[in-house]
């Protein structure tokens, strides 16, 4: 692993689907879906506990002091006691299948899901039970019901920081001439939060695909980012308009640091295999996370110093943020690798190593551990590797302190 990465841990077979700081920033607490078991982390790594009887841990309270479960539960965060229950514990729910938020600076919180029961009618799937409005503080249920006239489903949702809107995207399904369902209508709206009223709705294309769809707002409320079909549009919440899209696709994962000066994006295809990170507003680009692909979270802790990510479900990253460059180290020139893809051999030709002793050369997976070094004393201008005990994969070569090139092992 790189210098940007202070470690990462393998949890496979278990499946990650979150991890965040603890409130004093001294802990990680990652949960996963197997009973949603959390692990306790110190700041190097080490486990410290394991416990099966919380429900997991979603988020924090910003005064640190409660955090909400997986369950619709509240506890609180030193005694790990259970407060209150969604709805008085009344209502059986399959949270997995719903998307959740908490504004807890304005106690709002909101759950969208697909997981609702419907009627066909008139060739038409009509919808019901996909918005529930609640408050955080004691889970008590503001408000519970369908789209106005059932005519659609949620799909994801995302509160603005300011408390006052959330942003839906949603569809609706009809039935061919054939018999088969098909979405034939998508929207991307806008509602005021207390009076569950669109306010305004954003022209979109259809997704052709609803599975990895995210909606989420910047920090300090200035952009909507929308994420499909492995692409990504920021819109200005000032009047929506398109202040950005995305040049490249295989988009997993984006967010922003809790001050809002930088913006991330996880990819994982082709050279943009890594968490891309830019400046915020002006989307320059600063750094790339090697091999951070597929990633199911970007949490910051308090003063944004460090970045908990995953790759998959199966590898835990902690990050170091204060890392930053403005060269993209995939497009590094100074060498030059061939054949690239390759089978059993790589040639990389560095006239630039000609006449120094003992050259640190190293090969990395994408997932950043190092799988093979070797030191070379350049006499040519040219070196060749075997790389012919590789597995068929994606692969980083690292020259000394070099930036690393990407090749492809066939």
């Amino acid at each position: 692993q790189g210098k940007d990465t202070l470690w990462t841990r393998n949890v496979w077979p278990l499946t990650l689907i979150n991890a965040v700081f603890s409130p004093d920033d001294q802990f990680i607490y990652a949960t996963f879906v197997e009973s949603y078991k959390v692990i306790k982390y110190d700041l190097q790594g080490n486990v410290i506990d394991t416990i099966d009887t919380i429900g997991g841990i979603r988020q924090f309270s910003e005064d640190g002091q409660y955090f909400w479960n997986y369950n619709g539960d509240k506890y609180d965060a030193n005694t790990f006691k259970k407060l209150f229950s969604f709805g008085g514990g009344k209502n059986n729910i399959q949270w997995e299948n719903w998307n959740w938020e908490i504004n807890d600076k304005y106690d709002i919180g909101l759950a969208t899901s697909g997981d609702y029961h419907y009627i066909e009618e008139q060739s038409r799937r009509y919808y019901d039970s996909c918005i529930i409005i609640f408050k955080p503080s004691d889970m008590s249920i503001l408000k519970w019901e369908a789209y106005p006239g059932k005519a659609f489903t949620m799909i994801t949702s995302t509160i603005n920081p300011n408390g006052q809107e959330v942003a839906f995207l949603l569809k609706s399904t009809a039935i061919n001439s054939k018999g088969d369902f098909y979405t034939d209508t998508s929207k991307l709206e806008i509602w005021d939060i207390q009076t569950l009223q669109k306010v305004r709705e954003i022209p979109i294309t259809i997704p052709n695909n609803f599975d990895n769809i995210k909606l989420k707002y910047s920090p300090d409320g200035s952009v909507l980012g929308y994420q499909h079909d492995g692409k990504l549009t920021l819109y200005s919440t000032t009047d929506y308009s398109v202040v950005w899209e995305s040049d490249f696709v295989g988009i997993d994962n984006f967010g922003w640091s809790n001050d809002s000066k930088y913006f991330y994006i996880g990819t994982s295809l082709g050279h943009n295999y890594g968490l891309k990170k830019y400046l915020f507003p002006e989307i320059t680009f600063k750094y790339l996370y090697l091999g951070v692909g597929e990633t199911k979270f970007i949490n910051f802790n308090k003063n944004n110093s460090d970045i908990l990510c995953s790759v998959s479900t199966a590898y835990l990253w902690l990050l170091d943020n204060a890392i930053t460059s403005v060269s993209d180290p995939f497009f590094t020139e100074k060498y030059k690798i061939f054949p690239n893809p390759a089978t059993d051999y790589i040639i990389f030709n560095s006239p630039f190593l000609m006449g120094q002793v003992g050259v640190s050369v190293e090969i990395f997976d994408v997932y950043g551990y190092r799988v093979k070094a070797e030191e070379i004393y350049p006499t040519d201008q040219s070196h060749r590797i075997n790389i012919s005990t590789l597995s068929t994969g994606i692969y980083f070569l690292k020259i000394g302190n070099e930036k690393p090139i990407k090749f492809v092992k066939m």
